[in-house]
């Protein structure tokens, strides 16, 4: 773990940056990716422009689950009418899931689509609808997939002013022993999957990604994600 401060810039002061703060930032981080569209891991320089619509909301989703659970309302006679087919179990304001869309990745250039939460949850979203209703699924989930992810290292720069966490990242699927290093499964041939597969010994086959964030509006908003 490396942590390195230069000069802060004038006239602001930045946040103290402790171990639990950037564990609480890494936890915005989807630990499994359920839905199409650009996650975190891919070849390719991410910004919050494209990071994908689908992805932003299950980071937002997590987000207000771990900080502003309140914000979860009950549903109503009138919520249960208007989407009889779902077994609905809670609703958040739409206008509020947006904003903190915008506080996470500040970008303002997104459309709220229908998402997947987990293995049991889903999100219900239209235009019409003034809430984001969560409804209970059997979402079909590839039993066949495995993560290996994990927080590596993370550097504080500038006077706190930004943070960079590196992220190793592996995915492979258990019954053809084939393993990824990104979403878009490109292989790793020096890699097979095994039951007793360490990823500890495998550090330096391992894809690792460069998270950013800076400070930015009182609070550290996701900048970045490119390959190192």
């Amino acid at each position: 773990m490396k942590i390195f401060k230069f000069d802060k810039k004038p006239n602001i002061e930045y946040p103290e940056v402790s171990e639990e703060k950037i564990a609480e930032i890494y936890k915005l981080f989807p630990s499994q990716n359920y839905n199409p569209g650009a996650s975190f891991y891919a070849e390719s320089y991410l910004t919050s422009s494209n990071v994908g619509y689908s992805t932003k909301s299950l980071v937002a989703y997590n987000y207000i689950e771990r900080t502003n659970a309140f914000k979860f309302e009950i549903i109503t006679n009138e919520d249960a009418s208007l989407l009889s087919e779902y077994k609905l179990l809670y609703k958040i304001d739409k206008d509020y899931f947006k904003e903190i869309v915008t506080y996470i990745f500040g970008e303002s250039n997104y459309y709220i689509l229908d998402f997947k939460i987990d293995e049991t949850k889903s999100a219900k979203v239209k235009d019409e609808y003034k809430y984001v209703y969560i409804y209970e699924t059997n979402n079909e989930i590839d039993n066949d997939i495995i993560y290996y992810k994990g927080l590596e290292s993370y550097t504080v720069e500038n006077g706190n002013e930004s943070i960079k966490i590196i992220e190793y990242f592996l995915k492979c699927n258990k019954t053809t022993r084939v393993c990824y290093n990104d979403e878009n499964n490109n292989q790793v041939s020096n890699i097979t999957y095994s039951e007793n597969l360490n990823i500890k010994d495998n550090m330096d086959k391992v894809k690792k990604y460069e998270h950013k964030f800076s400070y930015i509006n009182n609070h550290y908003e996701y900048v970045s994600t490119r390959v190192v």
